[in-house]
């Protein structure tokens, strides 16, 4: 599957969670796309477009099974990372759930309300080739060890550790 985030593969053991509040005026339903990576990999393993909240958005996740395609997918029992790639910025934010809860075969989560925990007007930057930043407030410099460029999952994006 091809979406904003990087492509996944399908598997046959999957996990949904899904979402019925956006706590951000940052984020546009209809536009921006929530996936769900791997703790121990960084890997995305599914991803969604964000619906109107009359419905939930159910974020399908896959895990590792006997193909070569999933072995850095979801094990039993892991709690999976959770990012906003923002639209409108092109960014890859990372984000947490409401009630997060570990990769089942075939389980269905309701994990309630999205938040991004990086704000995109403190704390977010785009990269650059070559691995540099570029920097969204004065405040922020470019030799501030706390900036790095991450690639995984066909993406790179920046992240800071905010105060």
């Amino acid at each position: 599957m091809n979406t904003p985030l990087g492509t996944y593969h399908q598997s046959q053991t999957q996990c949904f969670w899904f979402i019925d509040t956006v706590n951000s005026n940052d984020l546009v339903i209809g536009e921006d796309s929530v996936g769900v990576f791997s703790p121990s990999t960084g890997q995305l393993v599914g991803a969604s477009t964000l619906t109107p909240l009359s419905t939930h958005t159910d974020i399908p996740g896959m895990g590792v099974d006997d193909s070569d395609n999933t072995s850095e997918y979801m094990n039993i029992g892991e709690t999976p990372v959770f990012k906003v790639y923002q639209a409108s910025s092109g960014l890859i934010l990372d984000a947490q759930v409401e009630n997060p809860a570990p990769f089942e075969n075939l389980a269905i989560h309701m994990a309630g309300r999205i938040t991004l925990t990086t704000s995109t007007s403190e704390c977010s930057c785009q990269c650059l080739p070559g691995g540099n930043c570029t920097f969204c407030s004065a405040a922020m410099n470019a030799d501030d060890p706390e900036w790095m460029c991450t690639t995984g999952a066909g993406a790179t994006w920046c992240s800071w550790e905010c105060s």
